[in-house]
């Protein structure tokens, strides 16, 4: 209760071997022989997973346990933090598997290998670091603006060592231009509600208390969820935002899936079909009642050996 009330400053982890498998763990069978994978399913499967519903699944996908009748890997060591899903994106999550679970099962140790995840806080980037959302970039405004700035400047005229840092620079400041343009508008598209609120969110968790005051007057979202007292900022109903946030994200993955569909359907392809599964173990992240963080963890020094 207290990590969901206050997820800033607590966090819960439940940890260790669950001994049931998801849908979409993935099992690896080690001999070419076997054709069958080992599914777990613990009897109380189901009441662990309604007992960790507010948890959101760091999902390695990394084999930890070996079975030897079947000879194969599983994923049933789990690591689950009771943590909203905004916040573990501006985590630096690292993992690994410690040991080959191979190597330890044959040599009498454990059929289990340990699992290590760090949890981190990433440092805050200044403005002109982070990366310019695709969909600004798209925007007539921002073609536009770009225009007038390279003819203002003769983009064509500079010499060449200094024209590409220009061009970079009036990137960075027509991005900055449009991306301010488009929050200050009253009715926000589904991408600008999720930069918006993710502002929000960067501005809890770095305590920019300088901020708020100036967005509170500007912003419908910042008045109703940000709140200022005694130089730390929180917000006013910390569920009521991790709701606005996750229903603004899974509606912005439906936009872009149903457009990735569309280009799928008229013109198949590899890349694109990649594009839709990556989509889709994102969008895991912030679906309520099972949310996964899909962390593609492989230990490629036994496991290319052995698979």
């Amino acid at each position: 209760m207290t990590a969901t009330r206050n997820p800033s400053s607590f966090a819960a982890v439940a940890c260790g071997d669950f001994n049931f498998s998801d849908d979409d763990d993935q099992s690896a069978v080690l001999s070419a022989s076997l054709n069958k994978t080992k599914k777990y399913a613990a009897s109380n499967a189901s009441q662990i997973r309604a007992s960790l519903s507010n948890f959101v699944d760091v999902a390695t996908k990394s084999h930890t346990h070996f079975h030897k009748r079947s000879n194969s890997l599983s994923t049933i060591d789990k690591v689950y933090v009771a943590c909203p899903a905004w916040l573990l994106t501006y985590a630096g999550i690292t993992a690994r598997v410690l040991e080959n679970p191979v190597k330890l099962s044959d040599d009498g140790v454990s059929d289990h290998a340990p699992l290590g995840v760090a949890f981190g806080v990433k440092p805050s980037q200044p403005e002109h670091e982070r990366a310019i959302p695709n969909f600004v970039c798209k925007t007539m405004r921002f073609k536009t603006l770009m225009a007038t700035y390279v003819n203002q400047v003769k983009l064509d005229d500079l010499a060449d060592a200094v024209r590409i840092d220009t061009f970079k620079e009036i990137i960075t400041e027509v991005a900055r231009i449009v991306r301010r343009e488009l929050l200050e508008e009253k009715e926000l598209s589904c991408e600008c509600s999720v930069l918006s609120l993710a502002s929000l969110a960067r501005i809890v968790l770095y305590n920019k208390s300088k901020m708020p005051t100036r967005l509170i007057g500007k912003s419908e979202l910042a008045a109703e969820h940000l709140r200022v007292h005694d130089g730390i900022v929180y917000f006013a109903c910390q569920s009521s935002f991790d709701a606005a946030l996750a229903l603004a994200k899974l509606r912005s993955f439906n936009e872009q899936r149903a457009t990735l569909d569309r280009i799928q359907l008229l013109q198949p392809s590899d890349a694109t079909k990649r594009r839709i599964e990556s989509l889709e173990n994102k969008s895991r992240l912030w679906k309520k009642g099972a949310s996964k963080l899909i962390l593609w963890i492989l230990w490629q020094r036994w496991r290319s050996t052995h698979l």
